[in-house]
């Protein structure tokens, strides 16, 4: 792994932070502000802050504490294959897959395998969503920094419509819920609560079959803000 990085045309205006962060997934978020912090992390061998905006042919020095922390990212060619099967459409900035259920999107603690890391064994890509490791379907991947912005800022003005397809409990009838979601830690994990600190979200469900034997109701749910 290089010691130095050099900012292509693609990379111009992008935090220092949040580029290492791509570059570098499996290193703690934490690890990175300390080294700059204390100036092993430098850009043109000059100290630097987070939050420094990256330019063209701008050098970025990476300390051998960092290359060494960056453990090998583990891939599965079978996996691989399976994902590059799963591509729903592909141009020269963008890529939209059909996520499989069970898959992480990104790495994390106990997993030997993840979408990111197997997708980007030859190549950059970029997240611009994500979906959660036991949902299934589309997922939309960037090729370059400027579409990541373009394709994110279309989420975030409702211009991309994201629709759930689930199975619910007892019979639901045709609604929108609107709830201010939070977050908290129960049984050691963070979970997704109701609270009224928390973000406005509002989803639509429409039912789309009953089924009475098992007394459940397969719903499709758009998110029209926040998540669902």
């Amino acid at each position: 792994m290089k010691k130095n990085i050099i900012i292509k045309e693609d990379q111009i205006d992008r935090r220092l932070d949040n580029f290492l962060f791509s570059q570098f997934r499996t290193v703690p978020k934490s690890l990175f502000y300390r080294l700059i912090r204390k100036k092993f992390i430098r850009v043109n061998n000059k100290r630097t802050k987070a939050c420094y905006k990256l330019q063209l042919q701008d050098e970025i020095r990476l300390p051998q504490i960092l290359i060494d922390e960056a453990a090998p990212k583990q891939h599965s060619e079978k996996l691989l294959e399976k994902l590059l099967h799963s591509v729903l459409y592909e141009n020269q900035n963008l890529l939209i897959l059909n996520k499989p259920q069970g898959l992480a999107v990104q790495g994390g603690s106990n997993l030997t395998y993840n979408l990111i890391d197997t997708l980007t064994k030859d190549r950059e890509l970029y997240l611009v969503h994500r979906l959660d490791r036991h949902s299934s379907g589309c997922l939309i991947l960037a090729k370059n920094h400027q579409t990541t912005k373009d394709l994110q800022q279309l989420f975030i003005n409702n211009q991309i419509q994201k629709t759930y397809l689930t199975l619910c409990y007892g019979k639901l009838i045709k609604q929108k819920v609107q709830k201010k979601i939070g977050t908290d830690i129960i049984d050691g994990k963070k979970r997704a609560i109701i609270s009224e600190n928390g973000k406005e979200a509002i989803s639509e469900f429409e039912p789309v079959k009953y089924y009475a034997k098992i007394n459940a109701t397969l719903t499709k749910v758009k998110i029209t803000h926040g998540r669902m």
